[in-house]
């Protein structure tokens, strides 16, 4: 994991927590091959292999000044928004979500931008990092502002 986030890292930016998607996304396969009793592996296999692909070639960081996401191998989706521009978080889990630990976790930021990250597992600590990144970033603004009004 990481790949993606090394190639489009920017200078003094760290790798705060980093999520993966949860294998929960394998449950309706394996529920419509158990139901068809089997019949419906030839096309069960192909859903099986894509979620393969989406759980190993996805990747979702929080550094100390942005989120980074990227989903797909081939056709590739990225998300890349800055801490500063984010104005809510929201997460969404289930009942099968709550019970499993897993979930999605919706980030809208500042012009009406929304940015969905997930299923990943335990997605209230991805939200609570989140959190911790925006505060934190925050509070290292403010001894730079206090230097700059000192100089004024």
């Amino acid at each position: 994991m990481g790949r993606y986030f090394e190639t489009i890292r920017i200078k003094d930016e760290q790798r705060l927590y980093e999520a993966s998607i949860h294998w929960s996304i394998y449950i309706w396969p394996s529920f419509w091959t158990l139901v068809t009793l089997g019949v419906a592996i030839p096309f069960t296999v192909f859903w099986f292999i894509a979620a393969a692909i989406e759980q190993s070639t996805s990747e979702m960081v929080i550094s100390n000044r942005r989120l980074v996401a990227k989903f797909g191998l081939i056709r590739r989706t990225s998300i890349e928004q800055r801490l500063s521009k984010i104005d809510s978080i929201v997460v969404r889990q289930g009942l099968l979500g709550r019970m499993l630990n897993y979930g999605k976790v919706y980030v809208y930021g500042s012009g009406a931008s929304l940015s969905p990250f997930g299923p990943m597992g335990n997605p209230l600590a991805f939200k609570r990092a989140i959190e911790t990144a925006i505060a934190d970033g925050e509070t290292a603004a403010i001894p730079q502002a206090n230097e700059q009004a000192a100089r004024l």
